[in-house]
């Protein structure tokens, strides 16, 4: 009896000691904040400008009660120290009580995190579930990037979410590059930053975008910049404005001598690659067999690296990893940007083609030229120097002949790492055309036979062209699962491949409701569909209406046949439009009285439209989208009384 009391007190000690342990390292992870990280108190300053700030953004979903972060740079690495403290306003903000932390794992420590709600009757809660997994991406399946997941309780309005973290980050290129934010989209009530950087350690400082003024100290062989603002609102975020790179207020820091010594060290990088083997020079002569000129010798090699590489990434999510060895890469025939660029430029090499890797910056994040030198890259492409001209192309980026810019990379701006690297600015896409022409045999219900044929635009009619490469079957067995609208019958369907990569639609259907019917009247047209993909939102703007298309034309022609017996009684007029974003034309003919064609052209460029001109180009779409409502109409002829004889 006796023994099992001791062994019942045994477990019990056993028991306490582990959930004392697990506690322990829970506080050690959450870190209940001690003497250094104080939990905030709201504590109204009844000040005016804190009343205004209230006010502004009392319907704001949340707003933040302080931003405070502090970082410093050594040598070798980087430490930030960062607190938040966030007020839930209405229910659209309960998913700020799901706290994601993404880091690198080979990069970048987490070394604190903690977190607490401060609910609204006073009680302060820990998380409820601590997650540390790897960060899903699409298309990422070898990626180091990690995240932390914090799930808070009680995160509802009137709480206060309240969040520290410590993290130390190896330095990109063992250089100071770093961006530090000044505003954000959220209200801020009490911000501060501060970044210190050793003075020894020659480094440069810009301001973007702000008229934040940074106070500056020496301490302890440091230079210290802080930055510090109290009531400031959130910035505005429109659909179309102007690219981020324009509006976002920051700090650069950046310890690169010139572009020149970037160029430098990205070049090391992918020098490191050695000749290509007997068995991939064998490859590339065989894939240029044929080929007379080194366009046409590049093309095949894009074409065959396109077609038989997978995407995967295998990127450190900060910073451009260390390259694969193109061996590797063409026996496993799968990489990420980097790899396609390093394997296309080896094969080009065996062929006696010299070629450079790229970097990438897209056009919204802005010119790194007008930024302190740094890696502002997030892609890699091709380049080579060929009779004097430059050409550009994507290895990964199917159905683009050499030096046709895909919209994906429309104004990119570019660092071509050639022996003297230089920085640039890819052209913009052409404007693409989609062509349409329809002939429809209206019957007397209002229902229609119609015929369509539709070559499409370029850069839609390339993820089709992949398809159809991709598919064993015939090339019309690609619409098996096409589904017609309501109302509609499918009687055909084809897709053609032409041989310069276009793609053709041909599709024959009847349409039950092709014609509206209104008592004797069939009316039916083109109507507004076609205005249906316009770029407007609302009818006012803060920013500037910035639309990035690369530019797209649409050319339609439709022919409707009325049924016999009837007669047309009403064609809308003519009707032309040109403003800052669309030129648009739509045109009316009959023929024999049986057959009305319209003629619809329209072509919608890139533009930029200031907040004082916005009203005006709204209401020029406003004209267009009310004359296109107007429909033909047609109605059954009616019978003629008899004549009367007149008798002698």
């Amino acid at each position: 009896m006796e023994k099992n009391k001791l062994k019942w007190l045994w477990l019990l000690i056993c028991v306490a000691a582990a959930s004392f342990a697990a506690a322990l390292c829970l506080s050690i992870f959450l870190g209940w904040p001690g003497e250094k990280l104080v939990p905030y108190k709201d504590v109204p300053q009844n000040t005016q400008a804190e009343r205004e700030w209230e006010q502004r953004n009392k319907d704001k979903s949340v707003v933040m009660l302080l931003q405070e972060s502090k970082m410093e740079f050594t040598e070798t690495e980087g430490f930030l120290e960062w607190h938040q403290v966030i007020r839930i306003q209405t229910d659209k903000a309960k998913g700020v009580g799901e706290l994601k932390f993404e880091y690198s794992k080979n990069s970048e420590r987490i070394t604190e995190l903690k977190a607490i709600t401060h609910t609204r009757d006073g009680r302060v809660l820990r998380p409820s579930m601590i997650q540390d997994r790897n960060k899903v991406v699409e298309g990422n399946f070898y990626s180091d990037a990690r995240e932390k997941v914090l799930t808070l309780p009680e995160a509802v309005p009137g709480s206060i979410i309240e969040v520290w973290l410590r993290r130390s980050s190896k330095l990109g290129l063992n250089k100071i590059n770093q961006i530090i934010p000044l505003r954000y989209d959220c209200p801020i009530k009490f911000f501060r930053s501060e970044v210190s950087v050793p003075v020894k350690k020659q480094f440069r400082m810009l301001s973007r975008n702000t008229a934040i003024k940074p106070k500056i100290s020496s301490v302890g062989g440091k230079l210290v910049y802080l930055w510090q603002q109290d009531y400031v609102d959130g910035y505005i975020k429109e659909k179309y404005s102007p690219p981020e790179g324009e509006l976002t207020e920051e700090a650069i820091f950046s310890s690169f001598n010139s572009w020149d010594e970037v160029g430098s060290l990205f070049r090391e990088k992918f020098d490191k690659n050695p000749k290509p083997t007997t068995k991939m020079v064998l490859a590339a002569q065989g894939l240029i067999a044929g080929k007379r000129t080194e366009i046409e010798k590049v093309n095949a090699i894009l074409q065959y690296i396109c077609s038989q590489l997978r995407y995967v990434s295998i990127t450190d999510s900060r910073y451009f990893s260390e390259p694969r060895k193109a061996s590797v890469i063409f026996e496993q025939k799968f990489g990420n940007c980097q790899d396609y660029t390093i394997l296309a430029g080896v094969l080009l090499k065996a062929v006696g083609i010299t070629s450079y890797p790229v970097l990438v910056c897209d056009y919204d994040k802005g010119n790194p030229a007008d930024k302190l030198p740094g890696n502002y890259f997030n892609h890699v492409i091709l380049g080579l120097l060929l009779d004097g001209k430059y050409y550009y192309a994507d290895p990964q980026i199917f159905g683009y002949q050499l030096n046709e810019i895909p919209p994906q990379l429309s104004g990119a701006y570019i660092f071509v790492l050639n022996d003297k690297p230089f920085l640039s600015q890819l052209p913009f896409a052409p404007a693409s055309v989609d062509k349409k022409d329809i002939r429809a045999k209206l019957s007397e219900d209002g229902s229609a036979l119609v015929q369509e044929f539709q070559a499409l635009a370029r850069d839609d009619a390339v993820g089709y062209e992949l398809q159809l490469k991709n598919n064993q079957q015939k090339e019309a067995d690609i619409t098996s699962s096409f589904t017609a609208p309501i109302g509609i019958k499918l009687i055909e369907r084809k897709v053609v491949l032409q041989k310069d990569g276009s793609v053709n639609f041909d599709t024959v259907y009847n349409d039950n409701s092709f014609g509206r019917i209104a008592g004797e009247i069939i009316m039916f047209g083109l109507g507004p569909e076609a205005l249906n993909w316009l770029p407007v939102e609302k009818k006012e703007r803060e920013l500037p209406f910035n639309f990035l298309g690369n530019g797209k034309s649409w050319l339609t022609r439709a022919a409707y046949d009325i049924p016999p017996g009837f007669e047309i009684v009403h064609i809308p007029e003519n009707f032309e439009l040109t403003n800052d974003l669309i030129t648009f034309s739509r045109k009316y003919f009959t023929y024999n009285k049986n057959t009305i064609t319209v003629l619809e052209t329209m072509l919608v460029k890139p533009c930029r439209i200031p907040v004082s001109g916005y009203a005006k180009f709204i209401s020029s779409l406003d004209s267009m989208v009310s004359a296109c409502k107007d429909m033909i109409c047609i109605q059954k002829q009616k019978s003629k009384p008899p004549v009367p004889s007149q008798e002698k």
